[in-house]
């Protein structure tokens, strides 16, 4: 083609203005350059001015920081200064009073202390009611128990066994005489003279209050006999002072050469008393006392004498008692202030309930009970 051509043509006039635009797009680039060039001489010519002034500011800088540390220890110094002259104490209230008192208060002090008196008496008798399993008098006695009480033996200080004798009349052998009253009403309206003497466990006085009582029913001037069946732990021959023989109660039981009369020997205490002591202690107790030589016995002792009084082994210990109540009139049950234990007592109503000894009374030993008019109280 030439020259000419209209495609050359065209591709020719593009080249050119193609052109034309470079050359005006780096024109204005060359100008926006120039521009930026002066902006920065003039930020140049900015930032060398201002280095120019650092040292004048630096100083001046210094200056003011030296002047400000001065006044920061003139201010520490003063305030140090006021703190020492200040009063550590400094009054916020004044004082004022009132008509009662904050602390203590009296009204709820007395109230506690009220409160607490009312509960150490209660707290007291309800820790003595649960530990405590003895019983003290006869109100508390009677309180346990509906068996009739014959009356208290009070704490014997006179160092004696024997104390009921004719002619005195201390505090201790009145109180015996009482309860000889109470016997003898018992006895008249079951019409018996059997007494049996025992207890739940040694120690209660048993063999003092059978010794005693006889000694009191002889003084009636009436026959009495005392029998000693305890013949595990014989203690008549320690309360009438004399020497323990070969003869006595299980001799007669296990030898068929002994008579009645020879195992009763007379009393030096008084010329109505006569006394079975219970003799060697034997190998087979239980069994004597199921014999039939004993029910000869208390058959021919029931025709020679008005009273029988037999001193038996504790209930609560032994069984050899139970076996004696086919001839017993009655029960004397010697019980003992602050040594026997309620659950005894419990014990004894059940022995009454079952009827497994006859017309129970109780006699209270060791008491602080007196008794006397006129006479002696010692």
């Amino acid at each position: 083609t030439n020259e000419q051509n209209p495609a050359i043509l065209l591709m020719n006039e593009q080249v050119a203005a193609v052109r034309e635009n470079v050359i005006s797009t780096i024109k204005s680039i060359k100008s926006g350059i120039g521009i930026a060039i002066n902006d920065l001489k003039k930020q140049e010519d900015a930032f060398m001015s201002r280095i120019k002034g650092m040292p004048t500011q630096e100083r001046e800088f210094i200056d003011l920081k030296r002047q400000q540390m001065i006044k920061q220890e003139l201010f520490v110094f003063l305030l140090q200064r006021k703190e020492e002259n200040t009063p550590k104490a400094q009054v916020i209230d004044k004082a004022y009073s009132l008509n009662e008192p904050i602390s203590p208060k009296k009204k709820v002090i007395a109230v506690l202390f009220l409160l607490i008196g009312l509960l150490i008496p209660v707290l007291y008798l309800y820790l003595k009611e649960i530990l405590n399993t003895k019983f003290v008098d006869k109100t508390e006695l009677e309180e346990l128990t509906t068996i009739p009480v014959l009356g208290e033996i009070c704490v014997n200080d006179s160092g004696q066994s024997l104390v009921v004798k004719d002619g005195i009349s201390s505090s201790i052998s009145e109180l015996f005489r009482l309860i000889r009253s109470n016997l003898q009403f018992i006895l008249r309206q079951k019409s018996g003279k059997v007494i049996l003497v025992t207890s739940s466990v040694s120690g209660e006085g048993k063999s003092f209050i059978s010794s005693n009582l006889a000694l009191s029913l002889s003084l009636l001037k009436k026959k009495v006999v005392l029998v000693g069946l305890d013949i595990r732990n014989p203690q008549l021959h320690d309360i009438f002072r004399t020497e323990q023989s070969n003869q006595g109660l299980t001799v007669y039981l296990s030898s068929e050469n002994c008579g009645y009369r020879d195992i009763v020997t007379p009393s030096k205490e008084s010329d109505n008393l006569y006394i079975i002591y219970s003799g060697p202690i034997p190998p087979n107790p239980s069994e004597l006392l199921l014999s039939e030589k004993l029910d000869n016995l208390f058959n021919y002792l029931r025709e020679q004498y008005d009273y029988i009084v037999v001193d038996s082994a504790p209930v609560g210990m032994i069984s050899d008692t139970f076996s004696l109540n086919r001839f017993i009139d009655t029960t004397v049950y010697v019980c003992r202030a602050n040594y026997t234990t309620k659950e005894n007592i419990r014990f004894v109503n059940s022995l009454q309930e079952s009827d497994r000894l006859k017309n129970i009374s109780f006699v209270i030993n060791g008491t602080t009970a007196k008794q006397g008019y006129g006479y002696n109280k010692k």
